[in-house]
């Protein structure tokens, strides 16, 4: 399984000595995800197949074997413990986002 850490590193990507949350800190892993869609779509349109193939592989593999654990946690407690329709459906919607085999990202 791919660590986080080596993920960035993979892609190009040097965490600064001085910065303080963890590789796998989920808003850390959510830039990250941006970071590849973004690289993703620039690839697109230079017509360079290679990288947007590339980042579209590190997208699916941050989705499958990071983000969606943690959504799937986050969503099942979130129903617990929703009260408005607002974050139930909110609930509802985070497993669809990451779980399935739909390519949201």
């Amino acid at each position: 399984m791919h660590s986080t850490g080596n993920l960035y590193y993979e892609a190009g990507l040097k965490m600064d000595e001085n910065f303080q949350l963890p590789p796998d800190h989920i808003a850390v892993e959510m830039e990250f995800m941006a970071y590849l869609c973004f690289n993703e779509l620039k690839a697109q349109r230079d017509g360079d197949k290679e990288k947007e193939g590339y980042a579209g592989e590190l997208e699916k593999i941050v989705k499958e074997k990071h983000l969606a654990a943690f959504a799937s946690q986050f969503a099942e407690k979130l129903a617990h413990c929703a009260e408005s329709d607002f974050y139930k459906t909110i609930a509802w919607v985070i497993p669809v986002l990451f779980n399935d085999n739909r390519e949201v990202f």
